[in-house]
């Protein structure tokens, strides 16, 4: 087994990040396809749907990730400092608090529903789409919410291989029951969130399974359920929340003044544009969460230098993947728009093109500011980790959507999103370079010489 403390940073990082990229590009691929399918088999009003319930989405993932991320980090610190039993103990109590929340969670969204379709002035063919898409989806919600708490304990681990495994079997039955449902039995959009729901039960069944296995430190028991340590343990994560939070409302933003621009097919080619960054997007995310367990354990461990090469890793792994996406979107960007919208959809396409024209400066800095929160979320500094994730998410996105299309009303709305990821860089890269590894005081280590890092 590959330990973080121990074994070279190069070969470590290796082991985490390869096995988590290849897990999310197999869910990228699922996303993917399934707007194959919706745009081919439904229409593109099928892929507004994706749009218009990410923010409610956000929510739920908030939530969970901020338990998860934040119960991790702290069960990843405690192993390094060899300390099982106060590790297993807050497992478990995290994962019990996630079913709970999820559960919560669904009872909420299916009262407020309308409410929230109501704020966003989602009407028509896209509502009943929408509320269509819900119905089903709901269902499944704990199902898919506890999946992902667990996958971040098996990472934390030390299994990061066996985690993508399950990421990658859930993908391939997604494929397969997306295909049912849409193509072979005609379900409509139902048969999306259907396909998904169903294959997150293999994944849950598989990750349950690891945690009985011997190669797990990690054990199921009944829940002690101190949650002052899982609420404490969860401010490491509040980042997470306060992102996918802050995602949410931003997105809300940005979806009405789209619509009140464009219409329903400007939801759409946003929308098609958002699956085209998806591998990219997604691969950064898988790299950045790499840094979790190998920092959070070298915290423990006291080993800044360690560290400090990680985060070099990541940082030069993100931009030759955000050079190579850039590349791709410049030279056949109407192929990659013609995989999800029609060409007799022309209005759709022609925003998508102009959409993905300005969407190159989030490659480049997305997987950078990734690593910036992730960095300090892992050394325990969720006040700043915080700081970052409100200005990332919430803070710019929701000036420039309402500040860019009165001073460029042509083009203001398409460079909300790239202005966001680069000015969020400029503040990650300043956050970092004050806190960068040899600089983290509460290791208890000797201070820095005047050697410069």
């Amino acid at each position: 087994m590959i330990n973080p403390i121990t074994n070279s940073p190069a070969k470590v990082f290796a082991t985490y990040a390869i096995p988590a990229v290849l897990g999310m590009l197999a869910f990228s691929s699922v996303g993917i396809i399934d707007g194959l399918f919706m745009s081919h088999y439904i229409g593109s009003s099928a892929l507004a749907v994706v749009t218009v319930t990410m923010p409610i989405s956000a929510a739920a993932l908030g939530i969970t990730t901020m338990l998860s991320v934040g119960g991790a980090v702290t069960v990843g610190k405690y192993i390094g400092q060899n300390n099982i039993e106060r590790a297993n103990r807050l497992f478990v109590d995290t994962i019990a608090v996630v079913i709970a929340m999820a559960l919560l969670f669904v009872i909420t969204v299916f009262t407020t529903l309308d409410i929230a379709l109501d704020l966003m002035n989602v009407t028509g063919k896209l509502r009943a789409h929408t509320k269509e898409y819900f119905a089903t989806m709901l269902l499944f919600m704990p199902i898919l919410l506890c999946a992902g708490a667990l996958d971040y304990f098996i990472r934390i681990d030390n299994r990061p291989v066996f985690a993508s495994i399950g990421l990658i079997c859930g993908a391939f039955f997604n494929v397969a029951f997306s295909w049912l449902f849409i193509v072979h039995l005609d379900m409509g959009i139902r048969g999306v969130a259907l396909g998904t729901g169903v294959a997150q039960i293999f994944t849950l069944c598989l990750f349950i399974g690891y945690f009985n296995t011997h190669f797990s430190r990690l054990k199921f028991h009944k829940p002690t359920m101190d949650l002052r340590a899982v609420a404490k343990a969860s401010v490491n994560g509040i980042s997470s929340f306060v992102t996918s939070m802050s995602a949410a409302t931003s997105g809300l933003i940005f979806n009405t003044v789209m619509l009140q621009k464009y219409g329903g097919e400007g939801i759409a080619a946003a929308t098609a544009v958002s699956y085209i960054s998806l591998i990219g997007l997604m691969s950064n995310f898988a790299i950045s969460q790499a840094l979790q367990p190998t920092i959070s354990q070298n915290i423990g461990a006291k080993q800044p230098q360690k560290i400090k090469q990680f985060m070099q890793i990541a940082i030069v792994s993100v931009l030759a993947l955000g050079l190579v996406m850039t590349i791709l979107t410049a030279l056949i960007p109407a192929h990659l728009i013609d995989l999800f919208i029609e060409h007799d959809e022309e209005k759709t396409r022609d925003i998508a093109l102009h959409f993905l024209s300005w969407f190159w400066p989030v490659f480049i800095f997305n997987g950078c500011n990734m690593c910036f929160i992730n960095y300090l979320t892992a050394a325990m500094m969720p006040i700043r980790s915080l700081t970052l994730s409100l200005l990332h998410s919430l803070a710019i996105p929701v000036s420039l959507v309402l500040l860019l299309p009165e001073i460029m009303p042509e083009n203001g709305i398409f460079a909300v999103i790239p202005g966001t990821e680069t000015l969020t860089f400029i503040g990650g890269l300043l956050l970092f370079w004050r806190h960068r590894p040899l600089r983290l005081t509460f290791l208890d280590l000797p201070k820095p010489q005047t050697t410069v890092q």
